[in-house]
């Protein structure tokens, strides 16, 4: 095959598999003064998704995904002089989802190393099936010093899967509110 012919080809290749990522324009929501996040502008505040979460967002038939945030203060963790370690952040959320979920046989990775906005932060995902169909919970739990910080996307598999840029984008614009933020020029 000429040169030329396998280069037009992967053209072609790379410029349908970039067509496949959808642009989805995000709006930044802010939590009081505990951290900005940005999701999709289409996305509209909810409630019920989490008894205590800070934010929550309902998905559409743009973003069918589902978003909650929330922060803990670690003084008001202090259980008898014991502190909460970040991977044990990671779990209680996963017992949380289990629970509210009232899904018994659920599946819990273990949480991957990650970052956000110069914090150290744990990634994973809880996975329920309900009637044959997998719902996932893909969660981003973050140690901001003074907070425990705890994201979470839910939906079901297809939508976890076609939308996995989206996430990654939504997990990584995370940060902690500061008062002292620049303004645009």
């Amino acid at each position: 095959m000429k040169k030329s012919t396998l280069s037009s080809i992967l053209f072609v290749i790379i410029l349908s598999i970039s067509g496949c990522v959808k642009d989805i324009p995000l709006k930044t929501v802010r939590s009081g003064d505990k951290f900005l996040v940005d999701i999709p502008k289409s996305m509209s505040e909810a409630t019920g998704l989490k008894d205590n979460a800070d934010i929550q967002f309902k998905g559409n038939k743009e973003f069918p995904l589902n978003f909650y945030g929330l922060s803990d203060e670690k003084s008001e963790m202090n259980t008898m002089g014991v502190l909460f370690s970040l991977e044990e952040i990671y779990f209680l959320e996963t017992e949380e989802i289990i629970r509210f979920q009232n899904v018994p046989n659920s599946k819990v990775s273990l949480p991957k190393v990650s970052s956000s906005s110069f914090m150290n932060c744990l990634e994973g995902e809880v996975i329920l099936t309900r009637d044959n169909k997998e719902q996932v919970f893909r969660l981003q739990v973050c140690d901001g010093g003074a907070r425990f910080y705890r994201l979470v996307l839910f939906g079901n598999r297809e939508d976890m899967t076609e939308y996995q840029k989206q996430i990654t984008d939504i997990f990584g614009s995370f940060r902690e509110w500061s008062e002292f933020q620049s303004e645009p020029l």
